[in-house]
């Protein structure tokens, strides 16, 4: 008999063990949270060549982003199509005018571009850069961009919660070949 109350006390040990474990790891730190984050986004290392694959690299530069940002426990930036067409506007007018900066060949900056597309801010913030090489893939991008102390707070910042991306297969400066120029917009609405 007692003997098989040992028996049947040790499944519900093992029960119980096993709740203790699960309700642990719901209050795991954000560091907890970010190790058990996917760390890979698809085709990252590809260099992006015609629109679809350049829609695709899009996306997976969102992807990796999100995953720097669940490394510091931000949350995740969602997609706004009111800052990609900021995004993209700003990419596209550097590569048309052959320079690299925040305010447009109008003389517009960031606010003024944010407002004209009707996106409620609160807060916004961006980050240009441009890359040849393997740096034109996602992953080089979001590299150089993680290495640019500015650029690299402005998308780890926690009071943003969404991105538009603006992506040209082409650089912003002539007599470079094969490039890519990237602008990313961050807000967050009011």
């Amino acid at each position: 008999m007692r003997a098989s109350l040992l028996l049947m006390r040790a499944p519900l040990a093992i029960v119980v063990a096993l709740a203790a474990l699960a309700a642990a790891a719901s209050f795991a730190s954000p560091a907890a949270a970010a190790a058990a984050a996917p760390t890979t986004c698809a085709n990252a290392e590809r260099i992006p060549e015609g629109e679809t694959q350049r829609r695709e690299a899009m996306r997976t530069i969102r992807c990796l982003v999100n995953i720097e940002r669940k490394k510091v426990g931000a949350v995740a930036l969602l997609s706004s199509s009111q800052l990609a067409r900021v995004a993209q506007r700003q990419s596209t007018d550097m590569v048309r005018h052959q320079y690299v900066g925040h305010v447009n060949s109008a003389g517009e900056h960031l606010r003024k571009r944010v407002a004209r597309v009707g996106y409620p801010r609160l807060y916004s913030g961006e980050a240009v850069l441009w890359g040849t090489g393997t740096q034109r893939s996602p992953a080089g991008l979001v590299r150089k961009l993680m290495t640019t102390p500015a650029h690299k707070a402005i998308m780890l910042a926690a009071r943003f919660r969404e991105l538009g991306i603006g992506l040209v297969l082409r650089p912003p400066l002539a007599g470079r070949p094969n490039g890519a120029t990237l602008t990313m917009t961050v807000g967050r609405r009011r």
